[in-house]
């Protein structure tokens, strides 16, 4: 297993509703929220998790909500593949 650091700007949406989920999601640095029907229902900071349990589910599922970066953030992310 390996880790592929990502960054994403502020305001970039890096999950949609009802995308395929195929990684884990670590998140090092910045702050990102959780939105379902346009709504924040949780902040994520460094040190959170988000994504796809990928050691639990045989098949990949689909998020629930959309997943959008508040500030600068670093992403080390783990590939259901890997």
């Amino acid at each position: 297993m390996r880790f592929k650091t990502t960054h994403s700007p502020p305001g970039d949406t890096l999950v949609h509703c009802g995308d395929v989920l195929t990684a884990l999601y670590f998140l090092s640095r910045g702050s990102i929220e959780i939105l379902k029907d346009d709504i924040v229902v949780a902040i994520l900071g460094k040190n959170d998790i988000f994504g796809e349990l990928i050691h639990l589910y045989a098949k990949p599922g689909k998020a629930n909500a959309d997943v959008r970066a508040l500030s600068y953030c670093d992403l080390h992310t783990i590939q259901r593949e890997e």
